[in-house]
């Protein structure tokens, strides 16, 4: 099980659970394309991360292709 922390602007504390992977795709999804994320508190660097990271997934939603963590070690002589 993975957790995501929200923070919102009001005093409350509320937990959730998804024990469904496709419904939590689906609001993970859901979530991330909302309007109101605020990105302020990310350096650049975080922010730069974050584009790559897209850019990565979109990438992989076009082409399929993955690689384990070895053979990235392996590619790139580490």
């Amino acid at each position: 099980m993975g957790q995501i922390t929200i923070e919102v602007p009001q005093k409350i504390q509320r937990n959730y659970r998804i024990a469904d992977r496709d419904l939590a795709k689906k609001f993970l999804s859901a979530l991330e394309n909302s309007e109101g994320l605020e990105d302020e508190k990310l350096s650049a660097e975080d922010a730069a991360d974050i584009r790559a990271a897209k850019k990565s997934l979109a990438e992989f939603r076009r082409t399929g292709e993955s690689f384990s963590v070895n053979e990235l070690r392996e590619e790139f002589g580490l």
